[in-house]
């Protein structure tokens, strides 16, 4: 029985030393397969990678050619323009300066009495002037001065000048002629009428081509026959004369009376 005791456990200790030993066994075996794949890393694919620095360098060189493609836009604008500019030329063939033709007298759209009225200007000296077709007197200074005959009612004049070498040119007036009689009317002030303020107006109307004066000063009188004007008075009476002449010398004459009393203080 001793025997067979002191057995037992000496057979346990072997077959624990013998399962030991078959258990490391295999796993060498599987521990041989990772050691040679501790090899490969060290050849690891970084120096590899160095070579692809290299070629960023000779990708630098590449943009070169954009800065080369900046410089046709300068040339372009070299032969554009400029040469054009030469071109405007043009205005010199129109430069040749105009025939002058000033007509001063009568306004367009006049209304005159009677049958004709005066047309006078200024053009060039040697210029021919024609005033609805009949040729008028032009001075050596180029002045031009002619009666044309109206019909009753509106009439148009074409006033034109023209020179040897071709030059033209042509001005157009609306004259209005009214069959009236010749007239001189007072519209203020009242005669013999009295007044308190200094400064009196006067007004009236007359032939649209009559010469009007108040007191031997002219007066404007407008395409209708209309006129105006203002007086200082002076204290006591004041006597105005308003004169009217027409184109064919006839003459007109009113006479109107003031009293200037000023007021009171």
């Amino acid at each position: 029985i001793l025997r067979h005791r002191i057995c037992l456990p000496l057979t346990a200790l072997l077959l624990a030393a013998l399962l030991g030993c078959v258990g490391t066994l295999p796993r060498s075996g599987s521990e041989i397969t990772p050691t040679p794949q501790l090899p490969s890393p060290p050849p690891v694919a970084v120096p590899t990678l160095a070579p692809s620095p290299t070629l960023d360098p000779t990708a630098t060189p590449r943009p070169s050619p954009t800065p080369t493609v900046t410089v046709e836009p300068t040339e372009r604008p070299t032969p554009t323009s400029p040469p054009n500019t030469p071109t405007l030329t043009p205005p010199t063939t129109v430069s040749p300066a105009g025939l002058l033709l000033a007509v001063f007298a009568p306004e367009d759209g006049i209304v005159v009495r009677g049958g004709s009225v005066v047309v006078y200007g200024q053009t060039e000296p040697g210029a021919k002037v024609l005033i609805s077709g009949l040729e008028a007197e032009v001075d050596s200074l180029g002045g031009f001065r002619a009666e044309v005959s109206l019909e009753k009612g509106e009439n148009l004049l074409e006033i034109e000048a023209s020179t040897e070498t071709g030059n033209r040119r042509q001005v157009s007036r609306w004259v209005t002629a009214l069959d009236l009689p010749f007239l001189l009317v007072i519209s203020q002030p009242e005669n013999e009428s009295v007044v308190s303020r200094p400064s009196l107006p006067l007004s009236g109307r007359t032939d649209p081509n009559a010469i009007v004066s108040v007191n031997g000063r002219s007066v404007a009188v407008d395409r209708f026959g209309y006129f105006s004007t203002t007086l200082l008075l002076v204290e006591g009476p004041n006597i105005m004369d308003v004169v009217a002449t027409n184109d064919d010398g006839e003459t007109l004459s009113k006479v109107v009376a003031v009293i200037y009393r000023p007021e009171s203080q």
